[in-house]
């Protein structure tokens, strides 16, 4: 069973990963720019204002944190892609043969 690593590939790979963290960004924009609303005091929706307030915040957590996951993610393939770049086949194949199989 052969493995081979295209610098190209992983750099292709990074930049849709990357492009994935500006999306999640541009998300937490919108969220901020439109998800506000203002909760009334009284009334019949004043619970379910409630509860938008809570997930309004946790939203805007799950947004921070996948562009953060998403581009740290960017720039360690972007390392892995110049690793391939610098290193000969030979080195990089028993570099690759210390790594534990996948579980697929």
């Amino acid at each position: 069973m052969g493995f081979k690593v295209s610098a190209d590939d992983l750099e292709l790979y990074r930049w849709m990963i990357s492009r994935a963290g500006q999306d999640a960004m541009a998300a937490k924009q919108y969220l901020d720019q439109h998800g506000k609303i203002s909760s009334p005091d009284q009334g019949l929706f004043t619970r379910p204002f409630q509860f938008h307030d809570s997930l309004h915040s946790d939203v805007a957590k799950v947004l921070n944190r996948l562009h953060t996951l998403l581009e740290s993610s960017s720039r360690e393939l972007a390392k892995s892609a110049d690793y391939y770049r610098r290193t000969d086949t030979q080195e990089a194949t028993k570099m690759d043969g210390l790594q534990p199989p996948a579980k697929r």
